[in-house]
């Protein structure tokens, strides 16, 4: 519980070790499963939500592993050989030394949970001659999310500046500091006066890059201080005109204190970090970038990120996040932050919640990437997270970027042939509607004229888990009619005055409030199909599998289940198919380890087959194929309705049994 409250989730190796090894697959393979210590020490991996450490720990060891391998084939470095420096210390501990002090990186919006970092880091590379491993340049605390581009913020200077050539004068000064001391930093420490002297050398980096770093944060609070992008322009161009006046990080700090206290620690205050100026060695490459990056991103869907980190927090994501919404989960922002980081024919693996799999966070995540450049696997199949008291289904995500090219934007569109074919059942909005069925079967011993009122309550879960679709409660239903006509109707209208109106009398809708006898919405388009037709098709919009069947007239849908106007054998038989059933898979969104099937994602922009959804065939070649339809869907349908009938199971119990291959049945 500390943990989850504090941010710094742990965890556990069994995950780790696959996620590591895999984003390290692509290098290893280009060096032949034989990397040379001088490949393996050059290497760059980073986790930007690192928590307690979990990743960079399996990476140390991982790394160490193979960097013991290396020195066997190679012969010891001088440090171990006698009269080195690290003579007499283990191998493997020493390896862990250097991959610490030279090639992990981490970020955490949590200083405590960098902190944990840190010490996971010094217990890992622990020995008993030499100081701590130095890790302070390499653990960051900030938002790997939130901060401006190297280039960005040396632009916005250059153009505000009036002394260019003492600007560039400067820049060049401080990228010949940043080279210097971090190869200090990567050095190993092996007295109090080493450590000392790399403290130092950080400080001293840190107040030469402030400057930077200051403008950095300040063009940032240019975007969180105002909603207009003219208004936002009008503050950076203030905020610039500051740099003309002041000399230092610390006067400009000060002139504009309130901006930066607000930014920083207001409501919901914000550390942002600039990648290029807190790793820069990483960066100033030739090829710019991390080889790996690995972790275990916090989740949240995209609807909480503004109540939890602020409205403009996810105006700023979405801004600067390529064909990202507000419905995009926090962990595919991360999705994107990571293969950004990631240099050319590096590659990064992620553990996450499986909502970045399909739907508006599919999109801007794995979807965008594979036209982006990056070679995706397909994500490992949803599992259940080990300890968590919710229901957390998670996947893992690897991708390795293949080439430079930009993402190309995609425009998925909706057929008109689809349009209005798909309705969801009712909003009720008031229990007071629904019935029990002892409830029921009082009013009908009391023959009472409310009767013709009410009707079966079809919910998703009865859809589902009924054999026969049956509803197993009741509900009031006044349909289209006037105030006046419900109160004939006494004994139900009662009912609804007082369980209903209350509750309506507070809601924002006006529609809501005045006709509170009434349901929310009300599907009229679907009630009159049905007036003409005897059954529809249903699907449960929350399922385990792609699963539908008939739904008959004559009962109220719940508003968890989509109805399809149509009642045809055919139709049913697309909609069943393993075609239509992979188009879901990859669109659909997903409510814990279940796919969440919408009508936009999944059936508006769904091809059907040539004239199936005209009632008539244009042609004898397209009137067979109807034919043919029919009697694949026909013959489908009965034998699964004999089946989850003699089994008494309905369709989630059927599918879980179809898709288990320890089944023996021959149904």
């Amino acid at each position: 519980e500390e943990r989850r409250r504090s941010g710094s989730h742990y965890t556990p190796r069994a995950l780790t070790r696959p996620i590591v090894e895999e984003a390290l697959r692509p290098w290893l393979e280009r060096c032949n499963h034989q990397p040379t210590a001088a490949q393996i020490l050059a290497l760059k991996i980073c986790d930007p939500a690192m928590g307690s450490g979990a990743f960079l720990v399996e990476s140390c060891r991982y790394l160490a592993e193979l960097l013991e391998l290396a020195w066997s084939r190679e012969g010891l470095p001088e440090a171990l050989k006698p009269d080195g420096s690290a003579h007499g210390e283990e191998p493997l501990i020493y390896a862990r030394r250097l991959i610490a002090q030279g090639c992990l990186y981490g970020v955490d919006k949590n200083p405590f949970a960098v902190n944990l970092a840190r010490l996971s880091l010094w217990l890992v590379s622990l020995s008993k001659n030499a100081p701590f491993t130095f890790v302070d340049h390499a653990l960051k605390c900030g938002d790997s999310l939130v901060g401006m581009e190297r280039v960005e913020i040396e632009k916005a200077l250059k153009g505000a500046s009036r002394q260019g050539e003492l600007l560039e004068d400067y820049l060049d000064q401080l990228r010949q500091q940043e080279e210097r001391s971090f190869a200090l930093f990567h050095a190993d420490s092996r007295s109090d006066a080493d450590d000392a002297q790399k403290r130092q050398a950080l400080d001293d980096l840190n107040a030469s890059t402030a400057y930077l770093r200051t403008v950095g944060d300040l063009l940032v609070a240019s975007f969180f201080n105002d909603k207009k992008q003219k208004d936002r322009d009008d503050l950076k161009k203030r905020f610039l005109e500051e740099t003309v006046k002041t000399n230092s990080a610390q006067e400009l700090e000060k002139a504009l204190a309130n901006e930066l206290r607000h930014l920083r620690t207001g409501e919901k205050g914000i550390q942002p970090l600039h990648w290029q100026l807190a790793f820069p060695d990483a960066f100033n490459r030739a090829n710019p970038g991390f080889d790996a990056v690995v972790g275990n991103p916090p989740y949240l869907g995209g609807t909480r990120i503004s109540h939890c980190l602020g409205q403009s927090y996810l105006y700023f994501l979405v801004e600067k996040t390529a064909e990202s919404t507000g419905n995009v989960d926090l962990a595919a922002f991360f999705i994107r932050k990571a293969a950004l980081i990631t240099r050319f024919q590096g590659a990064f693996g992620l553990i996450t919640t499986n909502s970045v799999v399909a739907g508006d966070s599919g999109k801007a995540s794995l979807a965008y990437l594979c036209r982006g450049g990056f070679d995706m696997a397909a994500p490992t199949p949803s599992r259940q997270w080990t300890g968590e008291s919710a229901s957390v289904a998670v996947v893992r995500v690897f991708g390795t970027r293949a080439s430079k090219t930009e993402a190309k934007p995609v425009i998925v569109r909706s057929l008109a042939a689809n349009n209005a074919i798909c309705q969801r059942g009712s909003d009720v909005f008031g229990d007071g509607f629904i019935l029990e069925q002892d409830e029921y079967e009082e009013w009908c011993m009391n023959q009472s004229a409310c009767l013709d009122v009410i009707e079966p309550y079809l919910t998703g879960a009865d859809f589902n888990d009924s054999p026969t679709h049956s509803p197993s409660r009741y509900i009031i239903n006044f349909g289209t009619r006037s105030m006046e006509e419900a109160a004939r109707y006494a004994d139900a209208f009662e009912r609804v005055s007082a369980r209903v109106k209350p509750a309506r009398a507070s809601v924002a809708q006006k529609d809501r409030r005045e006709l509170w006898w009434l349901y929310a919405t009300r599907a009229p388009r679907l009630y009159e199909f049905l007036r003409t037709h005897s059954r529809c098709i249903g699907i449960s919009q929350i399922s385990n599998n792609l699963a539908l069947s008939f739904a008959n007239a004559g009962q109220v849908f719940s508003n968890t289940i989509l109805l399809f106007l149509d009642e045809r054998y055919q139709f049913f038989g697309i909609m069943q198919s393993r075609i239509h059933s992979e188009w879901v898979i990859t669109r659909a969104g997903s409510m814990g380890l279940a796919l969440r099937y919408t009508s936009t994602s999944c059936f508006e922009t769904f091809p059907f087959p040539a004239d199936l959804l005209n009632p008539v065939a244009t042609d004898s070649y397209h009137e067979a194929n109807q034919k043919s339809l029919e009697s694949i869907g026909e013959r489908y349908h009965q034998f699964r309705a004999e089946l989850m009938v003699a089994n008494n199971e309905g369709l989630t119990s059927t599918y879980n049994r179809f898709h288990d291959p320890s089944e023996t049945s021959s149904g």
